[in-house]
Protein backbone atom coordinates (compact mmCIF):
# COMPACT_ATOMS: atom_id res chain seq x y z
CA UNK A 1 0.00 0.00 0.00
CA UNK A 2 1.69 3.54 -1.13
CA UNK A 3 1.88 6.28 1.16
CA UNK A 4 -0.30 9.29 1.07
CA UNK A 5 2.36 11.47 -0.04
CA UNK A 6 3.16 9.13 -3.44
CA UNK A 7 -0.71 8.61 -4.28
CA UNK A 8 -0.78 12.93 -4.33
CA UNK A 9 2.69 13.46 -6.31
CA UNK A 10 0.91 10.38 -8.70
CA UNK A 11 -2.17 12.52 -8.89
CA UNK A 12 -0.09 15.78 -9.88
CA UNK A 13 -1.16 17.66 -6.54
CA UNK A 14 2.36 17.89 -5.13
CA UNK A 15 2.00 21.80 -4.45
CA UNK A 16 2.47 24.97 -1.46
CA UNK A 17 0.58 24.86 1.28
CA UNK A 18 -1.65 27.86 1.87
CA UNK A 19 1.46 28.83 5.35
CA UNK A 20 4.22 28.78 2.58
CA UNK A 21 2.10 31.28 0.20
CA UNK A 22 1.29 33.37 3.31
CA UNK A 23 5.48 33.42 4.29
CA UNK A 24 6.43 34.53 0.93
CA UNK A 25 4.10 36.84 0.35
CA UNK A 26 5.02 38.31 3.78
CA UNK A 27 8.66 38.25 2.77
CA UNK A 28 7.96 40.62 -0.70
CA UNK A 29 5.94 43.04 1.49
CA UNK A 30 8.85 43.32 3.59
CA UNK A 31 11.13 43.95 0.91
CA UNK A 32 8.72 46.23 -1.10
CA UNK A 33 8.31 48.78 2.27
CA UNK A 34 12.38 48.73 2.67
CA UNK A 35 12.72 49.72 -0.77
CA UNK A 36 10.39 52.43 -0.61
CA UNK A 37 12.02 54.05 2.50
CA UNK A 38 15.04 53.64 0.66
CA UNK A 39 13.15 55.63 -2.09
CA UNK A 40 12.11 57.80 0.11
CA UNK A 41 15.32 59.22 1.42
CA UNK A 42 17.17 59.16 -1.49
CA UNK A 43 14.62 61.58 -2.66
CA UNK A 44 15.57 64.01 0.45
CA UNK A 45 19.35 63.62 -0.64
CA UNK A 46 18.90 64.45 -4.12
CA UNK A 47 16.71 67.24 -3.04
CA UNK A 48 19.56 68.48 -0.05
CA UNK A 49 22.38 68.40 -3.36
CA UNK A 50 20.30 70.18 -5.49
CA UNK A 51 19.68 73.40 -2.94
CA UNK A 52 23.56 73.16 -2.06
CA UNK A 53 24.18 73.43 -5.85
CA UNK A 54 21.98 76.27 -6.66
CA UNK A 55 23.02 77.90 -3.88
CA UNK A 56 27.03 78.18 -4.86
CA UNK A 57 25.85 78.84 -8.65
CA UNK A 58 24.00 81.87 -7.58
CA UNK A 59 26.56 83.18 -5.03
CA UNK A 60 29.50 82.71 -7.99
CA UNK A 61 27.21 84.14 -10.70
CA UNK A 62 26.52 87.65 -8.34
CA UNK A 63 30.34 87.30 -7.62
CA UNK A 64 31.02 87.21 -10.88
CA UNK A 65 28.63 90.21 -12.30
CA UNK A 66 30.39 92.19 -9.42
CA UNK A 67 34.04 92.06 -10.60
CA UNK A 68 32.79 92.49 -14.20
CA UNK A 69 30.75 95.77 -13.73
CA UNK A 70 33.73 96.51 -11.07
CA UNK A 71 30.98 96.90 -8.12
CA UNK A 72 30.81 95.61 -4.75
CA UNK A 73 27.61 93.80 -2.76
CA UNK A 74 24.61 95.33 -5.31
CA UNK A 75 24.03 92.61 -7.46
CA UNK A 76 20.75 90.86 -7.12
CA UNK A 77 19.33 87.73 -8.30
CA UNK A 78 16.97 89.64 -10.88
CA UNK A 79 20.05 91.61 -12.24
CA UNK A 80 22.28 89.17 -12.55
CA UNK A 81 19.64 87.05 -14.44
CA UNK A 82 18.84 89.72 -16.98
CA UNK A 83 22.76 90.76 -17.38
CA UNK A 84 23.15 86.83 -18.37
CA UNK A 85 25.62 85.60 -15.14
CA UNK A 86 22.18 83.18 -14.30
CA UNK A 87 19.56 81.26 -17.00
CA UNK A 88 16.32 81.20 -14.81
CA UNK A 89 16.09 81.58 -11.21
CA UNK A 90 13.35 82.67 -9.44
CA UNK A 91 14.04 85.59 -6.98
CA UNK A 92 11.08 84.42 -3.97
CA UNK A 93 12.72 80.90 -4.11
CA UNK A 94 16.23 83.15 -2.29
CA UNK A 95 17.52 85.41 -0.04
CA UNK A 96 20.32 87.12 -1.08
CA UNK A 97 22.74 89.25 1.47
CA UNK A 98 25.95 90.45 1.21
CA UNK A 99 28.91 90.38 4.17
CA UNK A 100 32.42 91.21 4.60
CA UNK A 101 32.90 87.66 2.86
CA UNK A 102 30.92 88.11 0.26
CA UNK A 103 27.46 86.68 -0.50
CA UNK A 104 25.36 84.92 1.51
CA UNK A 105 22.66 82.85 -0.19
CA UNK A 106 19.90 80.80 1.59
CA UNK A 107 16.52 79.21 0.64
CA UNK A 108 13.83 81.98 1.32
CA UNK A 109 10.59 81.01 3.41
CA UNK A 110 8.33 80.03 1.56
CA UNK A 111 10.46 79.18 -1.75
CA UNK A 112 10.71 75.57 -3.80
CA UNK A 113 14.00 74.81 -0.80
CA UNK A 114 12.10 76.23 2.01
CA UNK A 115 12.87 73.60 4.78
CA UNK A 116 15.64 72.07 3.34
CA UNK A 117 19.07 71.64 4.40
CA UNK A 118 21.37 73.94 2.66
CA UNK A 119 24.70 74.78 3.67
Amino acid sequence: MRSLNERMKARGQGGFTLIELLVVIAILAILGGAAVIGIGSMRDNAKNQTCKTEKATIETALEARDVDKNVVGTSTIANATTDGYLKKVTDTDWTVTHGANGYSVSPAAGGKYAGVACS
